[in-house]
């Protein structure tokens, strides 16, 4: 007799010769639990990865794109929030697979990127006079070539984890470095522009950790705090203790960083008491962007403006005056014949200025031949002569040249599209116990030119760029903050001069000196130290960001290795017709099975 189970009572028995009906199938939940149970998740990990783009990209200079345009809260404080971004990223995908991992990434960098980016349709819109969907296109377009990149971070660390149980805190900082690091050469030649590494710029204790590890030990510090914090608070959260190891080395790392950085900036205010100085004039000449764009229409007004702008840099007793990018209103060839008679030479003054010019060069001698275009600086002598030029190595995607193949088929529809060259790296020109090397426009944000520079001699870094086409926006403010960077990784001073703003002089510390307003007329003057001391980082370069790159493919490799072990280890599933009779499992589990 088989006893019953008193909830069973309501069961009839089925009739001779039926089947007996199956149990009547528990009540659904109502339709809003259910969709509760579903959507809950996914709020969660939404707010977590909001969160983490907003404290990322707040955590960049930015500015509302309203006049005047100025940075918004204290920029030492807002770095911090590097320090939570990636944390709450981690968080949100602790507990997903590779694949998920990847695209709350790509949420996470889109959200972050459509952010600090939010300045790409100005240029399209207001100085190329599109209409407002292409600037938007052009917009969503930047962080749809950005994003995947990023994204490709979180999707390496959980695929590391999971494949070879490898430490969290060892495994997020050397991949999220790695990615950062190829955000410098792809895509289209690199664009690490919002790297989290750049969020410490305002943080002059921190930033000083530069001159030992460059940009990407700055990510791999600030990443691995991240990690630390998010370690600890799930261990605390399952009732696990305090992961005290990890806390201790990461702790110990800050406390150095500090240390370190605090040292450093007194070490460099005592050096530069004693170091040799160039008084330096910056000439910010204001130039309206359409009129810039019909330079030669506009010789007489552009050239009677700077002359003006120089006699007045000039009387401030400067010995090198810097003009900002593309000032020169012609084509340069080889010579400044078109300043000769206007009052820019003084012999008796010797005074030499670094000017920005477009340099045009024709392939071959016959007068047939294509012309080509360097963007460039010339330093030019106190009789106008030209005693050093540099070409820019790193040219704009499309401002400057048209990606492959899309500059081919340009080149067919519109003559003369692509004609922009790139340069190479040269040596520094001197100038008054100078040696002085430039910058052209974004090539800042690349750490590979200044320090070859540096390598090469050089103690004064100039950058000319063109900042104009962003307009009251995030994008000068994010610009300028790339050469504290450049300027602590290197222990240079960096003169910057902006057609429209922001021209400032930046020590070898990092610290941004008289900044100029945006779309003013200004004259500036300082005299700059000029250091001779290499810094850890000149000498190494980016060892660390190399050294993850190769970590990372080594563990991926690693993991790849496991996994296929693994999977083959797993017994063949009988095919259809097979029968299993137990004869290959091992003979513990067949013993089993007969006591059973």
């Amino acid at each position: 007799m088989i006893d019953r189970d008193p909830g069973d009572d309501n069961s009839t028995p089925a009739p001779s010769g039926q089947d007996p009906e199956p149990p009547a199938a528990a009540p659904r939940p109502r339709w809003s639990r259910r969709a509760r149970a579903a959507i809950d998740p996914g709020w969660r990990h939404g707010l977590l990865l909001l969160g983490a783009a907003l404290a990322s990209a707040l955590a960049q200079p930015l500015a509302l794109p309203v006049e005047p345009a100025t940075e918004f809260g204290p920029r030492w404080l807002l770095s911090l929030l590097a320090f939570v971004g990636p944390g709450l990223l981690m968080i949100a995908v602790r507990d997903v697979g590779p694949r998920r991992a990847y695209w709350y990434g790509l949420l996470y960098a889109a959200a972050q990127f459509a952010v600090v980016f939010n300045w790409i349709a100005i240029p399209i819109v207001v100085f190329g006079r599109l209409p407002l969907v292409v600037g938007v296109a052009g917009w969503l377009g930047v962080v749809a070539i950005l994003a995947p990149i990023l994204a490709l971070a979180p999707w390496l660390a959980r695929r590391i984890e999971t494949q070879t149980g490898l430490h969290p805190v060892l495994v997020w900082p050397v991949a999220w470095t790695a990615v950062e690091y190829l955000r410098n050469y792809f895509p289209l030649g690199g664009f690490p522009w919002g790297n989290i590494g750049a969020s410490q710029t305002g943080n002059s204790v921190v930033l000083q950790l530069a001159s030992l590890f460059g940009g990407y030990g700055l990510t791999f510090l600030v990443v691995t705090v991240n990690a630390t914090w998010v370690l600890a608070l799930v261990a605390r959260r399952a009732g696990r203790p305090w992961p005290r190891l990890p806390i201790a080395v990461v702790a110990s790392a800050l406390l150095l960083t500090v240390g370190y950085g605090l040292w450093r900036l007194h070490a460099l205010d005592v050096a530069q008491r004693s170091a040799p100085t160039l008084t330096v004039a910056i000439v910010q000449g204001n130039i309206e962007q359409g009129i810039k764009n019909k330079a030669e229409l506009h010789a007489p007004y552009i050239l009677d403006k700077y002359q003006k702008l120089t006699a007045a840099a000039r009387a401030t007793g400067a010995k090198l005056i810097v003009w900002p990018e593309s000032a020169h209103p012609a084509f340069f060839d080889r010579s400044a014949a078109t300043l000769a008679g206007r009052g820019f030479g003084d012999p008796s003054a010797d005074v030499y200025t670094a000017a920005g010019v477009v340099f045009y060069f024709r392939e071959g001698a016959a007068p047939g031949n294509q012309v080509f275009l360097h963007n460039s600086v010339v330093v030019l002598g106190p009789e106008l002569d030209v005693v050093g030029r540099y070409h820019k190595q790193r040219l704009v995607p499309f401002g400057e040249y048209v990606p492959w193949p899309l500059g081919i088929l340009l080149g067919r529809l519109v003559p003369g599209a692509g004609q922009f060259r790139p340069g190479t790296l040269g040596p520094p020109t001197p100038v008054h116990g100078a040696r002085v090397a430039g910058l052209i426009c974004y090539e800042g944000i690349f750490p590979q030119f200044s320090r070859g520079f540096v390598r090469l001699g050089a103690n004064l870094l100039v950058n000319v760029t063109n900042d104009h086409w962003y307009g009251w926006s995030a994008a000068p403010h994010q610009h300028l903050a790339f050469y504290s960077l450049r300027a602590v990784e290197n222990g240079r001073s960096i003169v910057r001069a902006a057609n429209a703003g922001i021209s400032a002089f930046i020590g070898p510390d990092g610290g941004v000196h008289q900044p100029s307003a945006l779309f003013e007329d200004a004259v500036l003057a300082r005299d700059v130290t000029l250091h001779e001391a290499r810094t850890l980082y000149t000498i190494v370069g980016d060892a660390v960001a190399q050294l993850s790159a190769l970590a990372t493919l080594f563990a991926f490799g690693l993991g790849w290795w496991r996994a296929g072990r693994l999977k083959s280890r797993v017994p063949k599933r009988p095919q259809s017709g097979e029968v299993c009779d137990g004869s290959e499992r091992d003979p513990a589990s067949r013993a089993a099975d007969e006591r059973g």
